[in-house]
Order: structure tokens, then C-alpha cells, then sequence
């Protein structure tokens, strides 16, 4: 006599668990890239420039071109950009100004950090300033600048000791950062000549960083 094999399937019970699983997961994944609430966007901002920065070095291997990584810090007539977002360009002349916006050419989309964080320029260290920059719609006046020669190095040039980027909650007024008084929540990285980025471990090894 044959007996019937009974067809396995998932209950109801085993369903609803594997969704909360998935749920949860997927608030974890959100709450990473933001940092948390205890660090105000910063950390997640931290992490997505330090990728941006990773992709100009290999372009800039790539193109065997300068290629620079830029934060917009803007003016007052562009309060939503001003310090929230950065760009990556590279220029075929062997030997650009990266003082004017003349002459390089955008490779990627303006990406915007999130909520809450933004880019310190009194605590980062880059080469220098670009002015001028007009990339299509969403143009910026001024630019910090953090370039990558064509071997992949980071331009060291004028820039002592470490070249640092850092992050922190705060507000604009009159279109400069202004920093939260407490200065809790600040994150960052610094580049190495190599090209390399080194997330902060702690909020000390930032502060402390020269």
C-alpha cells in the first residue's frame, strides 16, 4: 500500500516570523546608513563621502587625469546646498587650476548627505578653493577641494598635517555653518598621500586629530 506523501509548506506562524526578520533588517540597514539618532545624520554622511572618494581615486587611475572631490559651501542664495552636498570632476589638462571651475568637467551627480549633517569646513583640511563652478542647473559659487594626482595619490601640496574631511549637525546662518555648541555627533575621515580614507573610531580621535 502506498502511502500519500504530505506536500511541505510554510505556516501561517513561520510566514509572519521571516517578515518581522525582514523588517527589522531592514530598519538596522536604515539606521546605519543615518548614523542613528545620537549622531545626526553625520556618521552616514561620513561613510557616503568617504565611497565618493574612493570612486574619484580609481577614476582618476582610470582616466590617468587630476580628479577632484568638491564640497559645496555655496553662499546665502543657495541655503539648501550650502555645505550639504559634494560632486566629483576631473580635467584632461595636465596640469589644471583647481582654483577655477574653468575647464573641469562633472563625472558624477551631486549627492546631498543626510538630514542634519553637514560638511565642517572649519575642521576639514582639503588643497584649497575652486570658485566659479558651474555644473548645469545646480551650480555652486565656491567649492573646497580635495584632489587625486593620476597615480591615485592624494595631493598633498600645501596641506599640513593630514588632509581630513568632517562632519557635524549644526545650522547655516547668513550662508555659513555654524556648529553645534556641544560638538557631539562629529564624524569624519582623514586621506592618506596613498589615496586612502580612515573613518574616525571614536568621537576623541576626531577632536584630537591635528
Amino acid at each position: 500500500m502506498l502511502t500519500r506523501r504530505k506536500d511541505s509548506a510554510f505556516t501561517l506562524v513561520e510566514l509572519l516570523v521571516v517578515i518581522a526578520i525582514i523588517v527589522l533588517m531592514a530598519a538596522l540597514s536604515v539606521s546605519a546608513f543615518k548614523g542613528g539618532a545620537g549622531s545626526d545624520g553625520t556618521r552616514g554622511a561620513s561613510y557616503l563621502a568617504a565611497t565618493i572618494f574612493d570612486a574619484a581615486r580609481n577614476e582618476a587611475i582610470m582616466r590617468r587625469v587630476p580628479t577632484v572631490v568638491l564640497f559645496d559651501v555655496g553662499t546665502s542664495s543657495t541655503l539648501d546646498t550650502a555645505y550639504r552636498r559634494m560632486t566629483i570632476a576631473y580635467n584632461t589638462n595636465s596640469n589644471p587650476d583647481y582654483t577655477s571651475g574653468t575647464g573641469w568637467i562633472q563625472s558624477g551627480k551631486w549627492m546631498k548627505f543626510p538630514a542634519n549633517a553637514y560638511f565642517d569646513s572649519d575642521r576639514s583640511r582639503g588643497v584649497g578653493m575652486m570658485t566659479g563652478v558651474q555644473f548645469g542647473a545646480t551650480a555652486s559659487s565656491s567649492c573646497v577641494v580635495y584632489e587625486y594626482l593620476p597615480n591615485g595619490q592624494a595631493n598633498y601640496s600645501g596641506v599640513s598635517p593630514v588632509m581630513k574631511v568632517v562632519f557635524s549637525p549644526g545650522m547655516l546662518s547668513g550662508g555659513t555653518f555654524v556648529e553645534r555648541p556641544d560638538k557631539k555627533s562629529l564624524y569624519g575621515f582623514v586621506v592618506n598621500k596613498l589615496g586612502h580614507t580612515q573613518q574616525f573610531a571614536d568621537l576623541p580621535s576626531l577632536m584630537n586629530c591635528p
